[in-house]
């Protein structure tokens, strides 16, 4: 029992940093860090992440100016797969509820469909302000210690 109450700050300080971000940003990224650059993981981020192409610019200066060769075709074939994470429907979606901003980054052929989803968050997010209930998204931590025989455990789960 005594473990459950030194992981209380440990599960809330969690909670805290999990706050979803409507406002996506770069990654910062240091001179030493460019030799070691999965540049398809990368993309792939930066794509899930609805970042703009300022993303792979910024840190591409970086990189070149400290002497280092960028994978650049790795880099957009991460971007292109992460770009269909992003421009999902649902994700449209969740962003318009959550009263976020896209970055109106989805390729035609994934665009329309992300955006009538978006606008249809949007669409309810208002009319849930305006009626007697409201969505919300928050963040539910649970702790958990348990005991059995000679094997105890403690658990947190955090959900978005």
């Amino acid at each position: 029992m005594k473990t459950a109450w030194i992981l209380i700050p440990f599960a809330l300080a969690l909670s805290a940093c999990a706050q979803p971000s409507s406002n996506a940003t770069i990654p910062a990224m240091t001179a030493d860090q460019c030799q070691f650059v999965d540049w398809r993981e990368a993309g792939w981020r930066d794509g899930a992440a609805g970042l703009t192409q300022s993303a792979f610019d910024e840190r591409a200066a970086i990189c070149r100016a400290s002497g280092v060769t960028l994978d650049d075709s790795a880099y957009f074939e991460g971007r292109v797969a992460g770009l269909q994470a992003y421009c999902a429907p649902t994700n449209g979606y969740r962003l318009g509820v959550e009263g976020a901003a896209h970055t109106n980054v989805c390729p035609p052929g994934l665009r329309e469909e992300f955006l009538a989803e978006f606008d249809r968050g949007r669409s309810d997010r208002a009319q849930a302000g305006a009626g007697e209930w409201q969505r919300t998204i928050g963040v539910n931590t649970r702790i958990g210690v348990g005991t059995s025989g000679r094997r105890s455990g403690v658990g947190i789960s955090i959900g978005l």
